[in-house]
């Protein structure tokens, strides 16, 4: 079995899915030479607990449980739902390939779905060229594809597809070879003398203008050199310095920041001697401090992946992109005037960027495109599309998401609120105080939660908490009376193969009479009997012979823990003719509900039968003939094979194949809506402490678990008297090992102690003195 495939049922297409598992298992039949007789087992090993279960939910004949082909044909059809031609062609039409998707993918795509469509080969064929015509995102593809003359086969329209997706890639590599760019650490600029100011030879704007701080001409008063104000400008110039440069950081979180440092030359000499440059063109500007990365990403309009520089900004909310990146990137998202659509623009409406000092940033629109980091999956990342010189934004959020940038936190939950104070103070106790202040707060041996919400009015210590948890659950008084565990998962009895295999049985009173009542797991079809006399095991035994007698021995009784099932007699009985006997847990009837469940119903039949003068007998066979769904026939007729007449004219139908699958469906769905809110328990080991829930008080009482029983969630348990007991998993609580402290002597004296002893006086076992009646003169 090494290698062999197996049946994956957590695909969302169980149908799909087991079509390749079929190709597979028969590839590795003939790859391993595997005999036809043994191919049916390795089939059903292969295909996992769900398919062992719809296995044994079928009907099949001998010879079809031998043949693999019929095996796979019945999975097949169960698994395959048949839907029309028409609507598969419907799906077919509304294929549409994904901006990332390649032409291979998107045909094999529509070639599974044409299968379903009922198509000709030379239909099919027609019906994929024209979904690829009508999805191509490539213009010069769609037009060598409209040029084709009638009669192009499938392989060659796909050939063609790939040549062009192929060339489509090729030119994109050529363009993501860039130029290296230049990191440009500084650059000196040299300003004017006359205005302070950078300028074109022979354009100053102080030429002509006079100065206010000198009266003279051709300079301005801020680099007046004079030796009234020379001092004052430069502090001044200083001071313009240092404007210029906060706003250069200003301008960097709006984006008109163009280089890293700027420094002003304040040496008096001749600028136009100086050798100077009208334009120069920077690709980009690279600072020591702060953080790029490279992103795979998917163009909706050129195949294949390509790559993108951001900025990594932890502190914005959001991601953006130049608008004349977005230009290079989605040349089809553009209207004539180079600007995003209206169905990008318009998304914009309702979003506001501003920057770090609270200026407004214009937003022009809102795209989303797939995004990849190294080893991340890919993730629909979106921008906003502003008109700035600076490079594309990532923020915080799309940085997480594609682990760019990892949050190395944790988050304390161990508690659900927060520690109260009075006046900003709290009491703190020292260790050798906690042990009688706990007393104090378990005083009312209330609940955890109230223990701790009383501690958080007035006494705090660290690890209170669980502190009072612990003391909790080593209460045994707290322990000793809790209420009743919610119920289990339902476990069902399996279904039967046959009618009359496993029965069960139960007795029931009614009108001063004891009744026996058999009941059929298969069929449900039920036999009652009243017992001549007291309800005793040898009754019972006698009333169970003659209907074994008539229809037969079953393979299993069911029945309660009652006397009359668990004497020896029964069991005697049980050995020699040959039958499996279950009982249930003491004081847990739910293990057998079956029979439960039809003593209500025949008790309320023959009640309504009596009360209304009509005959019980009859009533009785009306609901042994009455189907128990609209797919399931009744009772009677699932046993015997026929219908029966009763008071109500029949119509002669053959019986189904499909019962015990109809049975198996039935029973899954009612343990589906019991299991909605239950809970199943922890396995009990031998030797482990426990309590056992007392039916009469209700109360729980300290045993010992000394083993599991034959039966399902059924133990056996020995109390601290010596005394056996044999209870359901949900009657028994386990006890942590805390539970075995031993509790704290009370501080007040019992109040038997304070009573004043009378000799010869006979007192309760509470220490209440019983006194006679005065009528009897003792």
């Amino acid at each position: 079995m090494e290698h062999a495939p197996k049946m994956d049922w957590t695909t969302d297409n169980p149908a799909e899915s087991f079509k390749l598992f079929s190709q597979r298992i028969e590839l590795y039949f003939k790859a391993k030479k595997v005999p036809t007789a043994e191919q049916t087992t390795h089939i059903l090993l292969q295909v996992g607990e769900e398919g062992l279960r719809r296995y044994n939910s079928w009907t099949l004949t001998d010879d079809d449980e031998q043949t693999p082909a019929a095996i796979l044909k019945r999975f097949r059809e169960q698994l395959e739902p048949s839907e029309n031609f028409r609507v598969a062609r419907l799906k077919l039409m509304a294929f549409r390939q994904g901006p990332s998707e390649s032409l291979d993918n998107f045909v094999n795509k529509c070639k599974l779905q044409a299968i379903k469509c009922d198509f000709s080969t030379e239909e099919t064929n027609e019906r994929i060229i024209e979904l690829i015509i009508a999805n191509t995102t490539d213009a010069d593809y769609q037009k060598n594809l409209l040029s084709q003359k009638k009669g192009l086969k499938l392989e060659n329209a796909v050939q063609i597809g790939r040549t062009f997706e192929a060339t489509a890639c090729h030119v994109q590599q050529l363009q993501d070879m860039r130029l290296p760019s230049t990191h440009v650490h500084s650059l000196q600029v040299s300003r004017c003398k006359n205005c302070g100011r950078s300028h074109e030879p022979r354009k100053c704007p102080a030429y002509g203008s006079q100065c206010r701080s000198c009266g003279k001409e051709n300079h301005w008063a801020k680099v007046c050199r004079s030796s009234a104000t020379g001092s004052n400008q430069k502090q001044q110039s200083q001071r313009n310095q240092n404007t210029r440069g906060d706003q250069g950081r200003g301008a960097h979180h709006d984006s008109r920041r163009a280089v890293h440092d700027v420094q002003a030359s304040t040496d008096i000499e001749d600028h136009f001697d100086m050798l100077s440059f009208n334009n120069v063109k920077i690709s980009s500007i690279t600072r020591r401090d702060e953080a790029f990365v490279q992103l795979n990403v998917k163009l909706t309009s050129r195949p294949g992946i390509h790559n993108l520089n951001l900025k990594v900004d932890t502190g914005a909310q959001g991601n953006t992109l130049p608008l004349r990146t977005f230009r290079q990137m989605f040349p089809d998202h553009l209207r004539e005037d180079e600007m995003p659509t209206s169905a990008i623009a318009d998304k914009e409406k309702s979003v506001r960027l501003t920057a770090y000092n609270g200026t407004t940033i214009p937003c022009h629109g809102i795209f989303s495109f797939p995004c990849k980091f190294r080893d991340s999956s890919w993730k629909e990342a979106q921008f906003h599309i502003v008109d700035v010189t600076g490079p594309a934004v990532m923020g915080l959020p799309t940085c997480e998401q594609l682990k760019i940038v990892t949050l190395h936190c944790s988050i304390d939950t161990e508690r659900s609120e927060p520690i109260s104070s009075t006046k900003d103070l709290m009491r703190r106790y020292p260790e050798s105080q906690r042990e009688d202040i706990m007393e104090q707060l378990h005083y009312g041996h209330q609940g955890i939660e109230k223990t701790r919400l009383r501690a958080r009015e007035s006494v705090f210590w660290p690890g209170i908490n669980k502190d009072i948890e612990q003391r909790t659950k080593s209460c045994p008084i707290c322990q000793e009376h809790k209420p009743s565990q919610s119920p289990e998962s339902l476990m069902p009895h399996e279904v039967p193969s046959r009618p009359w295999e496993t029965l069960g049985t139960d007795l029931f009173r009614l009108h001063g009479y004891e009744y026996l009542l058999l009941t059929d797991y298969y069929s449900k079809y039920f036999i009652v009997r009243k017992l001549a006399g007291d309800a005793t095991s040898n009754t019972v035994i006698r009333a169970l012979k003659q209907m074994f007698s008539e229809h037969g021995i079953p393979s299993k009784l069911i029945s309660d823990n009652g006397p009359q099932f668990s004497s020896d007699a029964f069991v005697t009985f049980a050995r020699e003719w040959a039958f499996d006997h279950i009982t249930s847990s003491p004081r847990y009837p739910r293990s057998n509900g079956m029979s439960e469940r039809h003593v209500q119903t025949v008790k309320d039949a023959l009640q309504k039968a009596s009360q209304a003068r009509t005959d019980p007998d009859l009533a009785l066979l009306c609901l042994r003939t009455t189907p128990l769904s609209s797919s399931i026939p009744s009772p009677l007729e699932i046993l015997t094979g026929r219908k029966a007449r009763s008071n109500m004219p029949i119509k002669l139908n053959s019986l189904p194949n499909s019962i015990r699958e109809e049975l198996q469906d039935r029973q899954n769905v009612q343990k589906m809506y019991h299991d909605r809110h239950a809970k199943d328990l922890p396995v009990l080991q031998p030797g482990q402490q426990a309590r056992v829930q007392d039916y009469q008080t209700g109360k729980w009482i300290p045993a010992t678990v000394t083993g599991p029983r034959a039966e399902p969630r059924s133990y056996q348990l020995a109390t601290q008297q010596g005394q056996m007991l044999r209870r359901n998993r949900v009657h028994i609580r386990d006890v942590p090992q805390a539970v075995e402290a031993t509790p704290k002597p009370p501080q007040q004296e019992p109040l038997q102690q304070q009573l004043p002893s009378q000799a010869g006086a006979t007192t309760t076992r509470s220490g209440r003195i019983v006194k006679a009646p005065q009528k009897l003169d003792l």
